[in-house]
C-alpha cells in the first residue's frame, strides 16, 4: 500500500468508529433481534433518523405518510436500515475536516449513498454472499475521497470537474496516491470486515473477480447516476461496454437494471438533498 496514502490517514485527527453504529449493526446482524429493537438505537441520532425519515418518504421508498422512526424502519427495512446507517454515519464522521470543498462531499455523499442501493440490486439473485463485504468496500472509496480533498484542498477541487469525480489513475498522477489507498487505511483503522479489505486489494491490484466486475459496476453507474440529476447526461460507450459485459457476467438481466435506473435517479435526487 501506497506510503503517501498511509501518510494522509495519520495526518488528520479522525475521529474512532461511531459506537452508535457499531450498536446498530450489532442489532441489525444479530437473527434473535427484531427490526423494532433498531428503533431505540437510530432515534438516538436526530441527523440519522431525520434522514431515514426523509428517505421513507420519497416517491422511491413508497410516497409521504411516515412521520415517526418506528414508521420507517418498517419501511426501509432491516438491510437498508443497516446500509443508509452505515453510510450516513461514517460520511458524517467526516465531514467536519476543514478545507473541504462541500460540493464535493455533497458529490461523494449521494454516490455513495445510492452505490449501496445499486449493488444490493446487483448481488441479491446471484451472489448475496457478496452484498455485505461490497457496502464496506464502497464506502471506503468515498471515505478515501473525502480524506484527499481535505488533504490537497484546492489542489484536488482542480482535479475535480465536478460533479464528475476524478479517477483513480488521475489522483494517482496528481498526489502519487489514490482514494481507494486512503480509503483501506481507514477501512483497517475502524475495523472493516475482512472481506471488504480483500475486495479493495483486489481493487488496487487490478485483479478481475466477481467482486470487483460488481464494484466497478456499482460504481460507474452510481457515479452516471448522481450526475443526472443535475442534468441528462448520456452514459460513455466506454461504460455501456462494462455495463453489458458485466450484467452478464454476473447473472444480471440488462433489461432489469435498464428499468430500475429511473428509480435509482429518484433515489440520488433524495441522498443530496440530506446534505442541503
Amino acid at each position: 500500500m501506497s506510503t503517501f496514502a498511509d501518510d494522509i490517514a495519520r495526518s488528520h485527527a479522525i475521529p474512532a468508529f461511531p459506537k452508535i453504529l457499531s450498536e446498530i449493526l450489532f442489532v441489525a446482524d444479530d437473527p434473535g433481534r427484531s427490526i423494532s429493537d433498531l428503533e431505540p438505537l437510530v432515534s438516538q441520532e436526530l441527523a440519522l433518523s431525520t434522514r431515514l425519515i426523509h428517505l421513507a418518504n420519497s416517491g422511491y421508498y413508497g410516497g409521504k405518510g411516515t412521520k415517526s422512526v418506528h414508521e420507517a424502519i418498517a419501511r426501509l427495512g432491516g438491510s437498508t436500515v443497516k446500509s443508509l446507517s452505515t453510510a450516513i454515519l461514517l460520511l458524517d464522521t467526516l465531514s467536519s475536516l476543514p478545507k473541504l470543498n462541500r460540493n464535493l462531499l455533497k458529490q461523494c455523499w449521494t454516490t455513495a449513498l445510492t452505490a449501496t442501493e445499486v449493488s444490493k440490486m446487483l448481488t441479491r439473485k446471484k451472489n448475496p454472499s457478496l452484498t455485505a463485504p461490497l457496502l464496506w468496500a464502497l464506502i471506503a472509496g468515498p471515505i478515501g475521497r473525502v480524506l484527499l480533498a481535505a488533504h490537497y484542498g484546492e489542489r484536488y477541487d482542480q482535479i475535480a470537474k465536478l460533479p464528475i469525480l476524478p479517477s483513480r489513475k488521475k489522483e494517482e498522477a496528481s498526489f502519487s496516491t489514490h482514494h481507494l489507498e486512503v480509503g483501506k487505511c481507514i477501512a483497517i483503522r475502524w475495523s472493516f470486515p475482512k472481506e471488504s479489505l480483500d475486495i479493495i486489494d483486489e481493487l488496487i491490484e487490478n485483479k478481475q473477480t466477481d467482486a470487483t466486475k460488481v464494484f466497478a459496476l456499482t460504481e460507474a453507474l452510481a457515479q452516471w447516476i448522481a450526475i443526472s440529476r443535475h442534468k441528462e447526461l448520456p452514459p460513455s460507450d466506454k461504460f455501456l461496454e462494462q455495463f453489458k459485459d458485466t450484467t452478464h457476467s454476473i447473472g444480471i438481466e440488462e433489461k432489469e437494471l435498464i428499468e430500475q435506473t429511473p428509480r435509482f435517479c429518484q433515489f440520488a435526487c433524495f441522498a443530496a438533498s440530506l446534505t442541503s
